[in-house]
């Protein structure tokens, strides 16, 4: 073989490793930057998690259900009503 083709497929030889060994770095630098913002990601989940339980603990504290404020109301009415009628039934006596 001609050394002219000898130094051509060394050169070949030496860019497909030097290609290889490029692919390989930015490669690993992809996965490394990957893995940061997984590392985020878990901890931005992990804090939504802790902030959504913090709120299941102090919400019902702070706020009452529709359903309760309407049956409390309900049943101060009904009382206000029985008031009103004894107040009634005295002011109708003589």
């Amino acid at each position: 073989m001609n050394s002219f083709w000898i130094e051509h497929i060394y050169l070949l030889y030496i860019a497909v490793i030097a290609g290889i060994a490029y692919f390989s770095f930015s490669l690993r630098r992809a996965l490394r930057a990957f893995d940061v913002w997984r590392e985020q990601m878990e901890e931005t989940i992990c804090n939504i998690k802790e902030k959504q339980g913090n709120l299941r603990e102090t919400l019902p504290i702070y706020y009452v259900r529709n359903h309760k404020y309407e049956k409390d109301i309900r049943e101060i009415k009904e009382m206000l009503d029985k008031i009103f009628d004894k107040l009634d039934s005295k002011m109708d006596k003589p």
